[in-house]
Formats: C-alpha cells, sequence, structure tokens
C-alpha cells in the first residue's frame, strides 16, 4: 500500500465478515472505520465506493511497522498442529492455540480479558478442526498475507465468497516466471508437464480430478 502511492485500498468482506461473526477484538486494528458505524468489507474483486466500507488499520500504513517472516504466534500455531499429529515432546494442543490467539490479540492491542472472552466462545474454544485451527492462523497472519494464502491452500479453508459474475477465483500457486518460458523452455516445459499445467488453478496442496 505504501509504495503504490494509493489510498483507496479496503479490506474485504472475505476476512471481515469471518471477524464480525468471532466478535473478534482484533477488528479495532485491522480495519479503521471513518464514515461506517460498523465493520464493513468491500466486495472482494468488485468494484467497491471507498467511502461505504472500513479501511484498512491506520497502523498498517506506517512505513516502521515491523515485517514479520515468522513470530510467536506463528510457532504456536506450528506447534498445535506438531502436537495434534503426535509428535514426540510438542506438549498440548489446545494450549498451544490458546498461547498462539491469546499472544496475536496482544500483538494487535489487545488485553487478557479481551483473549479469554473471545477463546470462551464456542466456535473459537479449540476442538481439532481443520476448519476451526486454519482459520484462526488465517486470521492471525493478516500482516502476512503470504503466509496466511498457505493457510488456506493447504487447508482449504476458511471458505471464501467469491463474486458469482466475474469468473474470480483465488490462485493456489505462482505459475512459472517468463524468462523459464524463454530461456529455459525444455526443463520448464516437463516441469509444467509433471504436475498437470503451469496454471494458477494448478493443486499443489491437495489432490483434485
Amino acid at each position: 500500500m505504501l509504495q503504490s502511492g494509493r489510498a483507496d485500498y479496503l479490506p474485504s468482506a472475505t476476512i471481515v465478515d469471518i471477524m464480525n461473526d468471532l466478535d473478534d477484538p482484533r477488528r479495532a486494528t485491522y480495519f479503521f472505520n471513518e464514515a461506517v458505524d460498523d465493520y464493513i468489507g468491500g466486495v472482494y474483486g468488485g468494484s467497491n465506493n471507498y467511502g461505504s466500507y472500513s479501511h484498512v488499520g491506520e497502523v498498517f500504513l506506517d512505513p516502521t511497522l515491523p515485517g514479520i517472516l515468522l513470530d510467536y504466534v506463528e510457532v504456536e500455531f506450528n506447534l498445535t498442529k506438531a502436537a495434534d499429529l503426535g509428535y514426540t515432546g510438542a506438549g498440548v494442543e489446545s494450549a498451544h492455540y490458546n498461547a498462539a490467539i491469546t499472544a496475536s490479540i496482544a500483538y494487535w492491542g489487545g488485553n487478557a480479558a479481551d483473549a479469554t472472552a473471545y477463546l470462551a466462545q464456542p466456535s473459537v474454544a479449540y476442538d481439532g478442526s481443520n476448519e476451526q485451527f486454519a482459520t484462526q492462523i488465517w486470521i492471525a497472519m493478516f500482516n502476512n498475507s503470504f503466509e496466511g494464502w498457505s493457510v488456506w491452500r493447504k487447508y482449504d479453508a476458511p471458505g471464501f465468497v467469491l463474486p458469482e459474475d466475474s469468473g474470480n477465483f483465488v490462485p493456489l500457486r505462482y505459475t512459472y516466471p517468463v524468462n523459464e518460458q524463454n530461456l529455459n523452455f525444455a526443463n520448464y516445459q516437463a516441469a509444467s508437464n509433471a504436475i498437470g499445467g503451469d496454471d494458477q488453478q494448478t493443486p499443489i496442496f491437495w489432490n483434485e480430478k
């Protein structure tokens, strides 16, 4: 957002609606309401009236905001899954899950009471499902969008509502660079054929027929 010089980016309903349903305390930081009374996300992939929706939180417009590659929150989520898979010494799934969410809420300006109330909700309290697990990582990775995208690709969750009339889809992978096609065609073609085609919808984490 800073490098482009644009000031009209909006959070989409994809994440705003999910966080509204969960009464997520991080909304106050993630989103900035100027002319609207509630948290309202724009239509994903659509042409939105900037003044009719919530805006991206002001903290994300700060050029000194740290760029996080891997933090305590993500480590705790990874330990949650390690424990769920039975890795020796990984600890207790729910404890790591609760620690991850609590740390994320604290990082974005919440407090212990906010985290406790959030985790007490039946839809948030750890149940071991991939849908819940992926949704919570995805929310926590708001400032690390590449990781959030990877989580969605891996678990096929959370569910997204895409525009019905646009033919839009969420890419599953990056295609190979044009330089590979131009300068390394034989190997590019072999690699492309091996994965079923060099397309944004070529599945990489799960099998689709």
